[in-house]
């Protein structure tokens, strides 16, 4: 039989997330192949995004005590485009990171799809972007 856990406790793993990526945690947007996971470094990829997430406070909403356990986005995430974007670069993948740049989560993105979806499909230059959705559902 596999594992099962309690709604409590399924909210309380996901709100560790937030907890151990703590305050003044970064939203970064990449071009390229996503790393396997988020233990491995980022290579070639262009940081297309680098923005920080309400640096004050809470960035995520308290998980549901329900099953399954939900953990939404809190508040409006936005950030402008570095560089690196040039013209118009397509993004693939994001990282949320704490304030001192150690990987906390990894997943995929774009235009309405992926797990982090947001209001642009290629980026460029100086462009803001607002992220539209982002869920964390528990796994069991």
């Amino acid at each position: 039989m596999a594992l099962s856990y309690s709604n409590a406790i399924n909210a309380q793993r996901l709100d560790l997330i937030e907890s151990l990526i703590g305050v003044g945690a970064k939203l970064k947007l990449y071009g390229g192949s996503a790393p396997l996971d988020v233990t491995v470094a980022i290579g070639a990829q262009p940081l297309l995004m680098d923005a920080t997430l309400a640096a004050g406070g809470d960035w995520m909403a308290a998980a549901t005590v329900a099953r399954p356990s939900v953990k939404a986005k809190l508040g409006t995430w936005t950030g402008t485009v570095a560089a690196a974007a040039g013209a118009g670069t397509p993004v693939t993948f994001f990282r949320l990171t704490s304030s001192a740049n150690v990987e906390g989560v990894q997943g995929s993105c774009g235009q309405g799809t992926g797990d982090l979806q947001f209001d642009n499909a290629t980026l460029a230059t100086g462009q803001t972007v607002t992220v539209n959705t982002f869920t964390i559902t528990s796994a069991n």
